[in-house]
């Protein structure tokens, strides 16, 4: 699963993740390097306009792409949450 914000699917029910390309340990900024071919499907699970938020569903993912861990703990007043 994946959250990104509601106005990036646009009220798409699938949409394409395309993952950044690195070359010589550096990311390769060029849009013409990206295609949709390189992408991973995802389906559009749930979505809320008015905080801008989508949770998709990705079909696979790239070699080499790891997930970050949930946090064990709910967060408290001042901490700081990325």
């Amino acid at each position: 699963l994946m959250v990104t914000n509601d106005h990036v699917v646009a009220g798409q029910d699938t949409v394409w993740v395309l993952f950044p390309k690195y070359k010589d340990g550096k990311l390769v900024r060029e849009r013409a390097e990206y295609d949709r071919e390189q992408g991973v499907k995802a389906t559009v699970i749930d979505r809320d306009r008015v905080r801008d938020l989508a949770v998709i569903q990705l079909d696979s993912l790239p070699d080499g792409i790891v997930a970050l861990p949930l946090a064990a703990d709910e967060p408290e007043e001042t901490d700081t949450v990325r």
